[in-house]
């Protein structure tokens, strides 16, 4: 859906540039199998079966995931084994950590009731800290607000919350209506300081390493469960139970090479720090004489919440190899509005293909009043990567390539079009493809 809509704004910005593409025949997106187009290793495994119809929009391939913990609409290949890889560990912390005592008392198995025993007060930190909503909505109601907060947090875990408590205090301002106005400040300072002094952020960011998957998924199910080993690794210091490494769990080796993000190291590197880092890369791109448009676009992308730490890293370190590129503010302007995570993946993914081509053929521009990341190289070569599933030929495919080819070919800026595929193009798609100029199609490109 999230390409399908990307594809039909374009459409919509070129119909200025365009007449409508004459009445041709368009295919309908197909039903796919999922043994057709998945390997074999991501079809079945413990605790997962994808079911064999797989529906596809014209871009985008819909998978059933059925799994241990309930069953799965999955729209993307990519995400479809971010959830496989996630099953596993899933597993493997509901097994190993079900059965925790502290002070010969059980800890259960959701996130409710994580300690018990001689720690007074870790569960409510533990509640009013990791969730923000329930912070604010606590402070609210408390005499005294924030600073109550402060107060559980000390109460909660002792000497070692001290220094947040009194440091916290004196960022409040007893004047009720400079309270208000430091109440988000305070907010992020508890966040940050009272789990980063019980070990709790430490915890899971040491967690998900071990089980090489993302602290930042979606996944409901995996934070849940995370969440609450780190809780308890935090708090009452159980010992370090932590999950093996990335190949003695069967199958999660398998699919996080086929993914391709595990060996990211900035996934699991201090938050804060990260966005430092980017922040830095992001504010020495382009030129000194860049607009106002431009920086507002690069202040936006900085403040956009739909990249996680990590994914703004990467996205960072591919527009800062492209930085001498003509009209680089195109992809900055793009990607800065996004409104979805499953969006940003998708520009980050197109971005950083573009960054890689550009070590091998060194682009001249990126294709100005464009929704969809391409560039043209010195060579006079137009690259454009897309990270679909399966393409085929609709009427948003047609006038969006008929658009490339009167406003980037037939201008004469370039000789020929290269399209890159994370997926398959159907054999219709293809040959229209080709005859609006598109030189070379090339299937199964890694994106990850």
């Amino acid at each position: 859906m999230y390409v399908k809509t990307l594809l039909s704004t374009v459409m919509c910005t070129s119909l200025i540039c365009t007449s409508p593409v004459n009445a041709q025949s368009f295919e309908k997106p197909p039903t796919l199998k999922a043994s057709q187009v998945l390997p074999t290793k991501l079809l079945k495994g413990n605790g997962f079966e994808v079911g064999e119809q797989v529906l596809n929009d014209g871009y985008m391939n819909t998978y059933i995931l059925k799994t241990d913990y309930g069953t799965l609409k999955v729209r993307g290949t990519y995400y479809l084994v971010k959830r496989i890889t996630e099953v596993e560990p899933i597993r493997y912390l509901d097994e190993n950590y079900g059965s925790l005592t502290v002070a010969a008392k059980g800890v259960g198995n959701t996130a409710k009731g994580i300690v018990t025993g001689p720690v007074k007060g870790a569960q409510k930190l533990y509640d009013h800290v990791s969730d923000t909503d329930k912070l604010k909505k606590t402070a609210k109601s408390i005499p005294g607000g924030i600073v109550g907060i402060f107060q559980v947090a000390a109460d909660g875990v002792s000497a070692a919350a001290d220094f947040t408590y009194e440091t916290g205090k004196s960022i409040v301002s007893s004047d009720t209506e400079k309270r208000d106005l430091q109440f988000d400040k305070a907010v992020t300072f508890v966040e940050k300081h009272t789990l980063n002094y019980i070990g709790y952020n430490d915890a899971y960011r040491s967690l998900a390493k071990s089980l090489k998957v993302d602290p930042y998924s979606l996944n409901t199910i995996l934070h849940d469960e995370m969440k609450r080993v780190a809780s308890v690794e935090a708090t009452v210091k159980v010992g370090s139970k932590f999950a093996p490494g990335l190949y003695s769990i069967p199958g999660v080796g398998d699919a996080n090479k086929y993914l391709g993000y595990a060996e990211k190291t900035a996934t699991y590197e201090d938050p804060e720090e990260l966005e430092e880092l980017n922040q830095k890369m992001l504010r020495t791109l382009g030129h000194d004489d860049e607009s106002k448009e431009e920086k507002l676009h690069l202040e936006e992308l900085l403040k956009n919440a739909s990249y996680s730490p990590p994914m703004r890293n990467e996205l960072a370190v591919a527009l800062k190899s492209m930085e001498k590129v003509t009209n680089i503010d195109t992809l900055i302007n793009q990607a800065a509005k996004v409104k979805t995570r499953t969006v940003a993946n998708f520009y980050l993914q197109a971005i950083s293909k573009l960054a890689e081509q550009h070590k091998v053929l060194t682009f001249k521009h990126i294709v100005p009043d464009l929704l969809l990341p391409a560039a043209v190289s010195n060579a006079g070569e137009l690259i454009v990567p897309l990270p679909v599933d399966h393409l085929v030929w609709t009427p948003e495919v047609a006038r969006i390539f008929t658009y490339f080819r009167k406003s980037v070919l037939k201008a004469g800026e370039c000789e020929s079009a290269k399209v890159l595929l994370a997926g398959t193009v159907s054999s219709q798609c293809r040959k229209e493809l080709t005859g609006l100029g598109a030189s070379e199609i090339i299937e199964k490109v890694k994106f990850n």
